[in-house]
């Protein structure tokens, strides 16, 4: 399994607000015959070191944004994008979300297209089998009391596709806090092709069928929620709750195979906490991304860990920034015992932006940081937008924007 999550709001929330869907689209689907695509490797005279980019892949073009990337057990490569197709408010535009496999090399093998739908996430196991959800807005009015558009004028979608492209199943749930008709913001793929979703306080799996083989209600209305799903099909699920006291807490709970709560830790009481990825490390402990409004004005970033049977190992503060801003922190990814963090370290003069500087963090075990290294030669200008760990533990960079997305692959 690869784990990663943005740091950045999740395409399919902020899209879906600014855009608009009419009625259920199909979804299309197009195959392409590999293309040769000549990797670069670097220099053979001496190992690759910790850090050290191995080679880099350019992806066939397309036109879209906010690219994510997985990657099987194979090295298959697997990307999902958004595409706007027309421009407009309300009702007016017309967009679609672009699941892609790609080769090891690069070239592309298959490519499904999704009408209307702005995607959450997607997830992908070491078979290659998908699991995939997005968001489809209604016309319909929203007679949700609380008129919150989030809450009320969304169909959620799951679809599972096996490593050729086939449709294994779809199931779409209307939008609501109703336990009984939640939306899908967050999925996981098990090794054994269990499907795992999370949407307004309900955590369910699925079989082959499109059929729930169990439901468990978690505490409250949860938001910003990262899921993922260990080898023996034990399922974590991070999320964020808003308290008594209007302020945001994060809550950590495991979940056994048959869906019962096997422990649930929570933390960073503030006027705002919440957690931004979730990852497993090969020794099973968890790791968490969480950041926190601390003194008014100023964010703080830290990466906490748990062991599997929910015994708190550290929590070590990783970045801070006191201008207004979110810490220079876009996400995490785990290798081994190992987090990786990424983003951009922006430097500031009186206030304003003066220097951009995209960078891939280690942290070992204990939450050290290790090695930090700065990729602005290799973005040439560009910025990160995802980075994955593959089967050999190798980490996968994409970056890029517009035609052109490269992935670089880079020693853990």
């Amino acid at each position: 399994m690869h784990f990663k999550h943005s740091f950045r709001p999740l395409i399919g929330t902020s899209l879906a607000l600014a855009l608009a869907a009419c009625g259920q689209q199909p979804i299309s689907s197009t195959s392409q015959a590999p293309q040769s695509t000549s990797p670069t490797p670097t220099s053979t005279a001496k190992p690759a070191a910790s850090g050290d980019i191995e080679r880099t892949l350019a992806l066939p073009p397309t036109d879209g944004f906010g690219m994510k990337l997985r990657v099987d057990g194979q090295g298959n490569l697997y990307t999902l994008l958004t595409r706007i197709l027309e421009e407009g408010e309300g009702n007016d535009g017309r967009y679609e979300s672009i699941l892609r496999k790609h080769t090891p090399q690069g070239s592309l093998e298959w490519e499904k297209t999704f009408a209307q739908i702005s995607p959450i996430d997607f997830a992908v196991n070491r078979q290659g089998a998908v699991a995939f959800i997005g968001n489809r807005l209604e016309d319909t009015p929203c007679d949700n009391p609380l008129k919150h558009l989030y809450l009320c004028d969304y169909t959620g979608i799951t679809h599972k596709f096996d490593t050729h492209g086939n449709v294994v199943f779809s199931v779409e749930r209307p939008s609501g806090r109703t336990f009984d008709n939640p939306s899908f913001t967050a999925v996981a793929i098990g090794e054994a092709g269990g499907v795992y979703t999370y949407g307004h306080g309900l955590a369910q799996q699925f079989d082959d069928a499109g059929k729930a083989v169990w439901k468990t209600v978690l505490q409250g209305s949860n938001f910003h929620p990262k899921l993922t799903v260990d080898s023996q099909n034990n399922v974590y699920f991070v999320r964020s709750n808003d308290t008594e006291t209007n302020r945001q807490m994060v809550f950590l709970t495991k979940l056994d195979a048959g869906g019962q709560i096997q422990f649930s830790r929570d933390w960073g009481l503030g006027v705002f906490s919440v957690p931004e990825a979730l990852g497993l490390s090969s020794d099973g402990n968890v790791y968490t991304l969480w950041r926190s409004l601390q003194e008014g004005t100023t964010y703080r970033a830290f990466l906490k860990n748990y062991a599997q049977n929910g015994t708190w190992n550290f929590n070590q503060e990783v970045g801070k920034t006191t201008v207004g801003g979110f810490p220079p922190i876009q996400g995490m990814v785990v290798s081994g015992q190992s987090a990786y963090l990424y983003g951009s370290q922006v430097d500031y003069d009186s206030g304003s932006p003066t220097r951009d500087t995209p960078y891939l963090a280690k942290h070992d075990a204990s939450g050290a940081r290790v090695w930090t290294k700065d990729l602005r030669s290799m973005l040439r200008g560009g910025t990160i937008d995802d980075v994955t760990s593959g089967p050999d533990g190798k980490l996968y960079v994409v970056y890029g924007s517009g035609e052109e997305y490269h992935v670089a692959i880079m020693t853990p």
